[in-house]
């Protein structure tokens, strides 16, 4: 397999959503902190800063992303970031947060 080009939005696109190709990164480890930067689908958290902000991995994304909290008593999420739904965490619960281009706002599932 070619080396990806990761400059391109669709190849941005596919990296987040492309099942099975093995040159992309699944998940990444990062502390929670009140703005987060994912830029893989599953991004596990640790620690129990509260999240507000989260910024989208590419200009032009609208999608889901998952997220995992690892610590016994992670922080929510709060809504005065681009949250729009406050949720309270659950340790190893993974919530998955869909963004609205429309409305620049992260749904929570639960």
């Amino acid at each position: 397999m070619a080396d990806t080009d990761w400059t391109t939005l669709e190849a941005k696109v596919k990296a987040l959503s492309h099942i099975g190709n093995d040159k992309i990164i699944y998940e990444k480890t990062m502390a929670a902190a009140a703005t987060i930067a994912p830029t893989t689908f599953h991004t596990i958290l640790t620690g129990t800063t509260q999240v507000s902000t989260i910024t989208i991995p590419f200009v032009g994304f609208s999608g889901t992303l998952a997220f995992t909290f690892t610590n016994g008593s992670p922080g929510a999420t709060l809504t005065t970031g681009n949250i729009v739904l406050a949720t309270t965490v659950v340790q190893y619960k993974t919530v998955l947060m869909t963004y609205s281009q429309q409305t620049s706002k992260w749904y929570p599932s639960y």
